[in-house]
């Protein structure tokens, strides 16, 4: 699952829209859409925040573990 798909689960989980949850992590919403679609990258303020949110963690959603994958 791409990490946007896995940052809207983690919202909607929590019956959050976009501008819901750009209040709780006290940002504008076109700054939170563009967070969630992967055009800027969240801070690390940001992604603790939301991890505390939303009860992930951090390698579930924002590690890429496609980097660790070696080929053959």
């Amino acid at each position: 699952m791409e990490r946007s798909n896995k940052i809207k689960a983690g919202r909607t989980k929590l019956g959050y829209n976009q501008e819901q949850m750009a209040k709780a992590l006290n940002m504008g919403i076109t700054t939170y859409k563009n967070k969630e679609n992967g055009i800027t990258e969240f801070t690390e303020t940001e992604i603790n925040k939301y991890l505390a949110l939303t009860e992930q963690k951090f390698e579930d959603v924002f590690l890429d573990k496609d980097i660790f994958l070696q080929t053959g």
